[in-house]
């Protein structure tokens, strides 16, 4: 199956895309983190692969509906 075929079909079945599910993990992961562990949120986003903090509220607060 060619890569363009699987992204076209995940995003009819799902609704999103490849990029928006990994991004949906990462927030997720923060997350999770964020509710269980004493660290920092820079230390949090820098273990969720997140290196800008705009980027990951902005995120953050579309998928979730509330602020880190």
């Amino acid at each position: 199956m060619k890569k363009s075929n699987l992204a076209t079909q995940y995003k009819q079945l799902t609704g999103r895309t490849l990029l928006e599910w990994v991004t949906l993990q990462r927030l997720k992961k923060a997350e999770e983190l964020l509710l269980f562990k004493n660290e920092n949120h820079q230390e949090i986003l820098r273990q969720c692969g997140f290196s800008d903090s705009k980027y990951f509220y902005r995120y953050f607060m579309e998928e979730f509906k509330t602020t880190p």
